[in-house]
């Protein structure tokens, strides 16, 4: 049973989709008991100022009165008319030759027809591919629409959106639009191909790669339409691959000039490093009688220990160059500075530059920790 609420949205819609007054509406609907479609098709059925069949033969003033009373009263069944908004040869349309005959839509009287048939004064007649041909042609792109028969925003869109003058126009100034039903082996490969699962679905196509550039579903009004087409009308496809081919090859020379930038910066950086020259390395001393030897350890970047004996009267320089002994990257000119690893009153980075022992720097028998520039 419709609720009030209910009732009031099916007038609603009923208004909306046929124009026709409130009380029209009202007797549509009751004479179809509360089913939009069939209300409709009744509607069209009849010519407006005709009367609309009774709910029943038999269902008489009398009868009404009876049925408020009874309330077991069942009305007869009603005698329920049926029609195609379009038949079975408007499903073939996209694939027949331009030279077929359109004209049956012209020749009926049925305003039910007549109101949501498809736009044929706007459509490509030939096949998918012909319509990609023909758009690259011209330098155009494809508007592909893809509907579904049991989906009324498909008649939606050819009453509403596809018809709108601004629509028509700006459509034949840019692009060559294609409709297909999905039922048709046509619309299966095009809903194959590019994923299409809801109907009714709209497409901008790229006619000279055939890339998918856009997509829309369902109703599209025709001014949100024509907002979404504003990009695809500043350019054509071959513009459109020319210029983003340009900002490919802008945006590889900008990263092949960082990346020489950055190969110069490092040449530059190795010409401009100091190789330094640390003396000589002694032997390493041995323990005896009166000689006063300490022992330093290093922990190396990689993460090795080495550890050697020096006299303490050696100059700290000679820690220098042990260290620069022990990895081949310092013979190559890196730089690498020398700490205490261990914190405490001499923590702090030694400095090569100081002439001074290791009995007096304070790093004997300590660790050190070498760690690079």
């Amino acid at each position: 049973m419709e609720t009030s609420a209910e009732k009031n949205e099916q007038i609603a819609s009923f208004v909306e989709i046929v124009g026709e007054s409130t009380e029209k509406a009202r007797q549509c609907l009751e004479a179809t008991n509360w089913k939009l479609d069939e209300a409709i098709e009744l509607f069209y059925a009849h010519p407006p100022h005709t009367q609309l069949p009774s709910l029943s033969p038999s269902f008489t003033q009398q009868e009404r009165q009876s049925h408020e009373i009874d309330p077991d009263y069942v009305r007869p069944p009603l005698s329920v008319r049926r029609e195609a908004l379009y038949d079975q040869r408007s499903a073939q349309w996209s694939t027949q030759p331009a030279t077929s005959n359109w004209g049956f839509w012209d020749k009926g009287n049925d305003r039910l027809e007549a109101l949501y048939r498809p736009p044929l004064e706007l459509m490509f007649k030939g096949s998918f591919e012909q319509a990609k041909c023909e758009a690259a042609r011209q330098g155009k792109w494809v508007i592909a629409n893809i509907q579904s028969p049991k989906e009324f925003s498909s008649y939606m869109l050819n009453r509403d959106t596809w018809a709108n003058q601004a629509v028509r126009e700006t459509i034949s100034a840019t692009f060559i639009f294609w409709q297909i039903h999905e039922d048709n082996d046509e619309g299966r490969k095009l809903c194959t191909y590019y994923r299409l699962t809801e109907m009714p679905s709209t497409l901008v196509i790229d006619s000279i790669t055939g890339q998918k550039m856009r997509a829309w579903t369902g109703m599209i009004k025709p001014e949100r339409l024509l907002e979404d087409l504003i990009p695809f009308m500043e350019n054509g496809p071959k513009e459109y691959s020319n210029s983003r081919r340009a900002r490919a090859d802008e945006a590889r020379g900008k990263a092949l000039a960082v990346s020489a930038s950055l190969d110069i910066k490092e040449e530059d950086n190795q010409q401009n490093a100091v190789k330094r020259e640390y003396p000589p390395l002694p032997e390493e001393p041995e323990g005896g009688k009166g000689v006063n030897i300490c022992r330093v350890g290093v922990r190396l970047p990689d993460g090795r220990r080495v550890q050697r004996k020096f006299l303490q009267s050696d100059p700290i320089q000679l820690l220098w160059s042990f260290c620069s002994s022990q990895l081949k990257e310092v013979a190559d000119g890196r730089q690498f500075r020398l700490t205490h690893a261990i914190p405490g009153a001499l923590a702090g980075t030694l400095d090569y530059d100081t002439n001074v022992s290791f009995a007096d720097s304070g790093v004997s028998n300590s660790l050190i920790s070498m760690t690079w520039e």
